[in-house]
């Protein structure tokens, strides 16, 4: 859904650039052309009929705009080609920004940016104030949707003080946005200045806070550190939001789990850990049921509600959860620790887990902005394979990538030919493939399978081919020897396992060692449901709000879904750390 979201702001960024009208070069020796009533095809015949260059360019600008308006890209392309040499510097601007908007139309982000980005844009701050707008809207657009958030910010904020009314609010917005889908991490080393840099600030301040309460205090501090800023004289209207929301307080906490299974005492040692570090624990009850000995979720409400509970964490079975699904209304706002079959829940129901659909679709997002547009996949055998597959190739799709081939993994022993049999459908160089293509390997398997297709690769000569894949690649449990295989492999993985500067983590870690290895995952579960508790309401009435968690920054979406952002892994010399990241 997020990433649905992101495809209409690009949409209607798109569509608004095409709305406004390309004004008139201003030379004195040039017609003014500001009748919106003319069609293209009389603009291209009165091009037809001009024996000054200069002029008959003018009339094929025009027209190509008023075609890509009407989403008519190919005579836009067409008419783009007709253009006479030697176009003055305006117009040779006018002209490759009309060849990106095709280009961006036509989900080729790569061609767009190589155009927006090129000399031809050189000294465009001296450019009428319209084509600056038009040009860094379009530039925005285009590293947005290239997974370059920090880029985009940067451009929509030079244009800022060109705008005003409901434009410049929209501005802001999207400005807002785009700054808080930034990783903490990254905002902490940014080292922009002036306005940029005060919208870095600012959106390092509010995700930085663990409580409502401490969002208000960051961000009321920084108004006052910045009043002349924008975001200080005109706040965007989530920040707005944010100051106006009270604080959703539970003092008695239910958490539902299986306790006598060995993964629900990971999750609940990660939840009360959490709890006991807290600084508002003296004001909150915690009380643990166990899951097996309600035969329906409807026994367990009736115990809850006795005992006074104002929130359930869990179930995190499968039936249970989906028995959730289909209510229309539950008694006590639910947390569960799974999620539902279809997307139908009663508005008290949230749904949190370790979804491995979120890893697909970033492994998608990233190699996309890497440059990737060809995509060979190889899944598990089953419905879990296909969910997985279908995550990652719904985003990949939709960004402009390719499938070109598909392998499911049911028994070991065909591997070899079906890794043959899948790497020749790439094009180009194939197998022989390196970070210069444009080709790649997506790949869900369990760390032994995924340790074979690598060695494949390797013996076919495809050691170089960019291979992106989800966590399940990695035990949690370092074997420089075992993993050395999947050296250069980049894989999603869970803050946990990349960091141990989280004082509950070290505090989790020292009691329960395990907690550091093949359990991570879950105390990192655990510790984030803790901390999701007194965010619930804030983050549903805030799409662009974010929970750094353990287990992956976390949002919500429009079915109450609790969504992971991971960080990207890699294995160097058989062992697990952070890989480079992507240029913002």
């Amino acid at each position: 859904m997020k990433a649905y979201s992101r495809f209409l702001v690009v949409l209607f960024t798109l569509l608004f650039l095409t709305a406004c009208d390309l004004l008139p070069l201003t030379s004195q020796s040039m017609p003014s052309f500001t009748n919106n009533q003319d069609t293209p095809e009389y603009l291209i015949g009165q091009a037809n009929q001009q024996s000054n260059a200069e002029i008959a360019n003018q009339y094929r600008l025009i027209a190509a705009d008023k075609y890509i308006k009407a989403n008519n890209l190919e005579k836009a392309q067409a008419t783009l080609g007709n253009l006479q040499p030697n176009l003055n510097k305006t117009q040779q601007m006018i002209a490759d920004m009309l060849k990106a908007n095709i280009a961006l139309n036509k989900k080729d982000t790569a061609t767009a940016l190589n155009l927006l980005t090129s000399n031809t844009f050189y000294r465009l701050d001296e450019q009428e104030t319209y084509l600056q707008v038009r040009v860094r809207l379009l530039k925005a657009t285009a590293f947005e949707t290239d997974g370059k958030p920090l880029q985009a910010l940067r451009e929509r904020s030079y244009i800022s003080s060109f705008l005003s009314g409901q434009t410049a609010q929209d501005n802001q917005d999207n400005i807002w946005r785009l700054a808080m889908s930034i990783p903490l991490e990254a905002l902490e080393s940014a080292a922009d200045g002036g306005e940029t840099g005060g919208w870095l600030q600012l959106a390092k301040a509010v995700k930085s806070a663990s409580t409502l309460a401490e969002q208000k205090e960051n961000i009321n501090q920084w108004m006052a550190a910045n009043p002349n800023h924008p975001a200080a004289k005109n706040p965007p209207a989530e920040l707005m939001t944010i100051q106006s929301l009270t604080t959703e307080t539970y003092t008695k906490v239910a958490i539902l789990l299986p306790q006598k299974q060995k993964y629900a005492q990971a999750i609940y040692n990660g939840f009360i850990a959490a709890y006991y570090q807290a600084d508002n624990k003296d004001k909150i009850t915690i009380k643990a049921y166990e899951s097996s000995d309600f035969k329906s979720m409807d026994a367990f409400y009736e115990q809850a509600k006795k005992d006074g509970m104002q929130l359930v964490i869990g179930p995190i079975e499968k039936n249970f959860v989906n028995e959730l699904s289909k209510k229309p209304t539950l008694p006590i706002t639910t947390l569960a620790l799974n999620y539902t079959d279809g997307n139908s829940h009663p508005p008290q129901l949230f749904q949190f887990g370790l979804l491995p659909e979120d890893e697909a679709r970033e492994a998608a997002i990233r190699a996309f902005s890497d440059g990737r547009r060809h995509a060979v996949a190889i899944v598990p055998q089953g419905e879990w394979g296909k969910k997985v597959l279908s995550a990652f190739r719904t985003q990949w799709e939709q960004l402009g990538g390719v499938i070109d081939g598909i392998q499911y993994i049911d028994r070991p022993v065909d591997l070899d030919g079906q890794m043959v049999s899948l790497i020749g459908k790439l094009p180009g160089n194939g197998i022989k493939s390196t970070s210069e293509d444009d080709n790649m390997l997506f790949m869900v398997a369990e760390p032994s399978i995924a340790r074979q297709i690598r060695a494949l690769l390797v013996y076919h000569d495809g050691d170089k081919l960019p291979v992106y894949a989800t966590s399940h690649i990695y035990t949690g449990t370092p074997d420089a020897s075992q993993d050395s295989d999947l050296n250069g492999v980049l894989f999603t993985e869970t803050p946990w396992l990349l960091s141990s500067t989280d004082p509950v983590q070290q505090n989790i870690i020292t009691q329960w060692p395990q907690a550091k290895t093949s359990f991570a995952r879950l105390y990192a579960l655990g510790v984030d449901t803790w901390r999701l508790t007194p965010r619930i309401s804030e983050l549903k009435a805030l799409p662009n709000s974010r929970v750094e968690g353990l287990s992956g920054e976390l949002t919500i979406d429009n079915n109450q879904r609790v969504t992971r952002k991971l960080p990207w892994a890699t294995f160097n010399k058989g062992l697990i750390q952070p890989a480079p990241q992507n240029a913002l």
